[in-house]
């Protein structure tokens, strides 16, 4: 098992390249087995770029166009540009950060680095719908996070401070903030809401302050301790909350966080002995069940208001985990190690895995933190699962690593996959109910690492890792060789598996395009939830509402955009009729034109739940109890509704 990263590199702020957060590897030898490469799962390219030293990337992202991203570190002299061209960046200390942007069919866009005369590392990385960039880290000494001809200085506080940097689509400098003491602080894992709000976690001791401007906010770790932050900015950098769970483990490992639309903070991280997860004045305390460490996976709100915190463990087993996401439903979904058995239900229920070493898992608990379901991939040597990305039809993705056998089951048939001779890389995918759906491995004579993978909006799967000699990057029978420079390279990696999502309108129906495939119509204005029983191609809709289909052609699958249907049975008034204002607001909006015939009000979130439901009294509607996000306001009069989204600030 991987254990006491953290704080064991507090000296030099890096963590083993074969214990990195988000680096997950799996090896696999049978490439020609259908278990590896799916019928219509093709590959399209593979890019590297390295040089004289080591490079290491730790997370991966794509925007609305499908260029790629990639954050990581590296040392020396590296080509950044995996074409003809050249373009050479030199780490100014022993380790650099790197942030990378290539286009959708890997050619190189720029490449930025920061550093000084120490170890600095980029761990995570994420794109808003305006393809700006940001990112999160360590860095040590004075840092010039400004790539361009300005200079905007950050100085860590003695030892490594943690970083938030944000960048535009062209590499230009926005903004950077840092938090840090006379410790060591650590940015982990990034991710950010539908309003471009940025939520950061990582590690921190002693007392720092997590407001980056003229305000202060200290937080404090007690003793020795290393405490988890979780903190929260507006889209200019502007500090906005921080919270902080105590921990009773000297060694911590590094959390891992996910947001969804509303702004609901997922965070996830090993800990022992016992913590009160409830960041507020109340008391929601957990006691871990190994004498080792459990997990626990917590919710907040967007105003950092504790909603609930699960454990998950076992007195005869330990449990690392690495990466977390959710999907459109709220369901969580972590992925990580473990060793002896795990009891993976956190509830009254037993959800019992046992691992013969250490085995990969992947655990779904829903939006109330209770159990879905729990797979292991694994054998008689090592495995983990490291890094997990979620598309938008609820498919599972999950960068791993193995050494020796692993075992899966795909279509009802046992699949061993061998390793070539080290640890080398894997891929999984799996559907929303956790069955595998293919798998695909890449490896050489030495050890190889898949550290990051994620899914653009056409359903085509992008992964990336750092790899050292020769290794063949094609997981079907054709063979795309390349060889690291130095010691070991960074490889980015294009897999497509395109669905025909294009669909037709004709009055209330809409049409899905595809032909030859499964179908299933979901409710968009209810957090994507399938329509019972409506399957075929085409979907007639009674009731005005945006609708989409989910397309699945063999081992692909994917979901088409939202369809309004404003000509249904019940008819949807025009929205030029009553228009909401202020938007976005802080508290109360007014409906123009107000009439007494407006007959009931609904308030729902991005998930088509249901917050409140009443007959109006007057032309205001208060949503100052409501906390920031993305709301819809639904007016009914007699037969006809319109709808109005609403942020809420």
């Amino acid at each position: 098992m991987k254990k006491n990263y953290s704080i064991q590199l507090e000296k030099i702020g890096l963590r083993p390249l074969n214990t990195t957060i988000k680096s997950l590897t799996i090896l696999i030898a049978l490439l020609t087995s259908h278990a590896l490469l799916a019928q219509n799962v093709q590959y399209e390219w593979t890019k590297k770029f390295g040089g004289s030293g080591n490079e290491q990337v730790n997370s991966i992202a794509t925007d609305a166009t499908g260029n790629v991203y990639t954050t990581g570190r590296f040392g020396g002299t590296a080509d950044f540009d995996p074409g003809a061209g050249i373009y050479n960046l030199s780490a100014s200390g022993l380790s650099d950060i790197f942030v990378s942007k290539l286009d959708a069919s890997g050619n190189f866009v720029w490449a930025k680095k920061f550093g000084a005369t120490l170890h600095n590392l980029g761990n995570d990385i994420a794109i808003d719908a305006s393809g700006n960039v940001y990112v999160t880290g360590t860095f040590r000494g004075t840092v010039d996070f400004d790539p361009g001809t300005g200079v905007s200085n950050l100085t860590a506080d003695n030892s490594y401070d943690a970083f938030v940097l944000k960048l535009n689509s062209s590499g230009d400098y926005v903004w950077a903030k840092s938090f840090g003491s006379s410790y060591s602080e650590s940015g982990n894992s990034i991710d950010l809401d539908a309003a471009g709000n940025v939520y950061t976690t990582g590690l921190f001791r002693d007392t720092v302050d997590f407001d980056p401007g003229t305000g202060i906010n200290n937080l404090i770790a007690d003793g020795s301790r290393y405490y988890i932050f979780i903190s929260k900015l507006d889209t200019d950098g502007n500090f906005v909350w921080a919270r902080s769970f105590g921990n009773s483990l000297s060694n911590q490992e590094d959390p891992v966080i996910s947001v969804d639309e509303n702004g609901n903070v997922f965070t996830s991280a090993p800990f022992g002995g016992t913590i009160d997860f409830d960041p507020g004045v109340g008391t929601s305390e957990l006691t871990s069940l190994s004498e080792e460490e459990d997990i626990f996976i917590s919710k907040l709100d967007t105003d950092g208001n504790f909603v609930w915190a699960k454990n998950i463990g076992h007195v005869n087993g330990e449990i690392g985990v690495y990466s977390i996401d959710h999907d459109a439903s709220g369901n969580t979904v972590v992925t990580g190690g473990f060793g002896g058995t795990i009891d993976f239900d956190p509830g009254v229920g037993i959800g019992n895995l046992t691992s013969e070493s250490s085995d990969g898992y992947v655990l779904k608990l829903d939006a109330s933190g209770d159990y879905v379901w729990a797979r292991l991939f694994g054998g008689p040597s090592i495995q983990d699962g490291n890094y997990i990305h979620v598309d938008a039809a609820d498919n599972i993705y999950v960068a791993g690593r193995f050494y020796g056998t692993v075992t899966l089951d795909i279509d009802g048939v046992e699949t061993n996959i061998i390793s070539i001779q080290n640890e080398d890389i894997l891929f999984l995918k799996m559907d929303a109910n956790g069955n595998y759906i293919w798998a695909k491995g890449l490896g050489g004579t030495s050890r190889n690492y898949g550290k990051a993978i994620t899914v653009d909006a056409s359903g085509n799967v992008y992964a990336a890792g750092d790899f050292q000699g020769l290794v063949n990057f094609n997981p079907g029978t054709a063979t795309n060789s390349l060889s690291s420079q130095g010691g070991r390279d960074v490889f980015i990696m294009k897999l497509s598996c395109a669905v025909d999502i294009s669909t037709s309108l004709a009055g209330s129906t809409i049409s899905a395009n595809a032909t030859g495939a499964t179908y299933q119509w979901v409710d968009c204005n209810n957090g994507n939830l399938p329509i019972d029983g409506e399957t075929n191609s085409s979907y007639s809709a009674t009731i005005n509402g945006n609708y989409a289909v989910k397309v699945t052609s063999g081992e692909c699958s994917n979901i088409s955009d939202c369809v309004y249907i404003g000509t249904a049975d019940i008819n949807e008034k025009a929205v030029t009729l009553y228009q909401l204002f202020p938007n976005p607001t802080t508290s109360k909006v007014v409906i123009t034109n107000f009439q007494s015939t407006i007959s009931s009000i609904n308030i729902l979130d991005v998930t088509g739940k249901i917050l409140a439901s009443f007959t109006p009294t007057s032309s205001v509607i208060d949503m100052s109890m409501l906390p920031t996000g993305i709301y819809f306001i639904e007016l009914f009069e007699g037969e006809s509704k319109s709808t109005h989204k609403i942020i809420k600030q």
